[in-house]
């Protein structure tokens, strides 16, 4: 089988070869391997055109700071950014201004590396920092809401009625602490699996749940095993069914003082 010709070093490359670069698909793995050569061949005057926009959306999905080196215009290619604050987060410094301002995009910045965030627009830092006294119609902005929650759960109280409504959002705060199911529209509460993934974390969280969800019974044992003071909020059919008793006691005998007054009578539980 034919042997490839060997590739001369970037700086060396003949006018002859730039043509072809699109078709020699190893070299963004070649050039993003060495800050060096990716600096070289990135600023060479044939990268920037947006016949090789596939080229550079492969370079910078192996090292997203190749931005760094891209020319203005790929630097404001929507579609290339998100390649890589996919691959890095910290390459949305080097990215247009008006993408930097682009909540979509810093969102993805910051999924990847939480100091991203400090590469945003200035406008969108001073929106997600002070959504508590922003206006309506930021705190119904799902991009800035979806940042600001992404720093911190509490944000989420901040947040419009509507967005404290939107499942995404509340399932984000939940996993940073199950103290946010309380801020959740009515709706979430009653969404089994946020509210299963809040009394795992935290069964005290129970009493946040829908009426529906205090009724069920992995719900309610789920909560129990972790703070067995949760079976103060099951539902009271839960409460006097004395099979469910016994597994809940099980875990922990203390949670017996919770169950109804026939159950705590009950000798065979006692």
């Amino acid at each position: 089988q034919a042997q490839r010709p060997p590739v001369p070093a970037p700086g060396r490359w003949p006018e002859s070869m730039r043509w072809s670069y699109m078709q020699w698909r190893p070299m963004p793995r070649l050039w993003c391997s060495c800050p060096e050569s990716c600096s070289t061949i990135a600023n060479s005057s044939w990268l920037h055109g947006t016949s090789l926009l596939e080229t550079l959306q492969e370079a910078a999905a192996l090292n997203g700071l190749v931005m760094e080196y891209a020319s203005a215009e790929l630097t404001a290619d929507r579609e290339v950014a998100f390649v890589a604050v996919r691959q890095n987060g910290m390459s949305l410094n080097f990215l247009a201004p008006e993408l930097r301002a682009d909540t979509e995009i810093v969102g993805e910045a910051v999924q990847q590396n939480a100091e991203a965030l400090e590469f945003a627009s200035q406008d969108l830092r001073e929106s997600i920092d002070s959504l508590e006294r922003a206006s309506t119609t930021v705190k119904d902005d799902r991009g800035i809401v979806l940042l600001a929650v992404q720093q911190s759960w509490e944000a989420l109280g901040h947040a419009s009625w509507r967005l404290r409504g939107d499942r995404e959002l509340v399932l984000l705060a939940v996993r940073q602490d199950a103290r946010a199911l309380d801020l959740a529209s009515f709706g979430v509460k009653a969404d089994r699996e946020v509210v299963l993934e809040a009394v795992r974390q935290n069964g005290g969280t129970l009493r946040h749940a829908a009426e529906k969800l205090r009724a069920d019974r992995e719900v309610v044992l789920e909560a129990a095993q972790r703070n067995f003071k949760a079976f103060s909020y099951a539902s009271r059919n839960l409460r006097e069914d004395r099979e469910f008793v016994r597994q809940v006691i099980r875990h922990d005998g203390r949670a017996l003082k919770f169950a109804s007054a026939e159950m705590r009578a009950d000798k065979q539980l006692a």
